[in-house]
């Protein structure tokens, strides 16, 4: 589910999915957190909370 944060100058949207240790997902320039839309269930079945914002 996407949640948003309010920062100063803007709103972050993110995705947080899974328990475990925490993984943090990071797309490069350009991207979206949609990037990892096939590795972040991936990493929750391998037992991992999954962090990835835009």
């Amino acid at each position: 589910m996407t949640e948003f944060l309010n920062v100063e100058g803007g709103t972050l949207a993110y995705e947080v999915t899974g328990s475990g240790p925490l993984m943090v997902l990071a797309h490069g320039i350009g991207q979206s957190r949609d990037a990892y839309r096939f590795m972040a269930p991936e990493l929750v079945a391998a037992g991992y909370r999954v962090a990835a914002a835009d």
